[in-house]
C-alpha cells in the first residue's frame, strides 16, 4: 500500500484555494481510498451510512517524521481517524489509531507498514459488548513525535478520550499519554511501550 503525503480530503476545504490547487497539482495520481483505506488501520475500518459527511472510512495523515542517517529512509507516524460515527449519527466522530510508514524515495511515496500504537479496546462499529453503557474509548490519536538521539528513543505524546454515545448526555474525558520506542526499532509494531 502506497501513501502519498497529503492533506486529508476533508481538510482541503479549510485551506486557501491556491494551497488546495498546489496540493492537487503535486498529487494528481493519488486516490484517497488507495492510501488511507487500504492501510493496516483502514483495512479494518468501516463506512458510515452518512457518506455525505464522511465519504471515506479512514482519514489519515503523516504527523511526524525521522530520517534514518544510515540508510536515508524516512519513517513517519500515521494518524488515522477511522470508522466515522462509530456509535451512530451525532455520536463522537470516529476512532483514532497510529500506524507507521516508510519512504525509500525522500518522501515521494510512503508504504504504511503496520500499527504503531493501537487501543487495547475495541474499535468495531457499535460494539455494545465492549462498551455496554453510555460511553466508549475513541482510541489513540493526535500524536506529537519527538526523537531523542541522546537516549536512543522515539517518544510520542498522544491523547485518548472517553466520549458519550449519541444517546448519552455529558461531556468527554481527555487523557494524555506518552510512549517510547528504541530508535533502532525504526517505529516497528511491538517496539512501542
Amino acid at each position: 500500500m502506497v501513501l502519498r503525503h497529503h492533506l486529508r480530503q476533508r481538510d482541503r476545504r479549510h485551506h486557501p484555494r491556491h494551497l488546495r490547487q498546489l496540493v492537487e497539482l503535486q498529487q494528481p495520481q493519488r486516490r484517497h481510498d488507495l492510501a488511507c483505506n487500504n492501510s493496516p488501520t483502514g483495512a479494518s475500518a468501516t463506512y458510515t451510512t452518512d457518506t455525505a459527511s464522511y465519504a471515506e472510512k479512514n482519514y489519515c495523515d503523516i504527523v511526524g517524521t525521522w530520517i534514518d542517517p544510515d540508510t536515508g529512509d524516512w519513517y513517519g507516524l500515521v494518524h488515522n481517524e477511522f470508522t466515522p460515527e462509530s456509535f451512530g449519527p451525532y455520536s463522537f466522530s470516529h476512532y483514532d489509531g497510529l500506524d507507521y510508514t516508510v519512504s525509500h524515495d525522500q518522501g515521494l511515496t510512503w508504504t504504511t507498514v503496520g500499527h504503531a500504537i493501537t487501543s487495547p479496546y475495541s474499535t468495531v462499529r457499535n460494539d455494545t459488548t465492549a462498551f455496554p453503557h453510555e460511553t466508549w474509548d475513541y482510541g489513540d490519536g493526535d500524536p506529537r513525535l519527538f526523537v531523542d538521539t541522546a537516549s536512543g528513543y522515539f517518544y510520542v505524546f498522544y491523547g485518548t478520550r472517553i466520549v458519550g454515545k449519541a444517546s448519552a448526555d455529558g461531556g468527554t474525558a481527555d487523557l494524555a499519554h506518552v510512549a517510547r520506542a528504541p530508535i533502532s526499532g525504526k517505529m516497528a509494531t511491538g517496539t512501542w511501550q
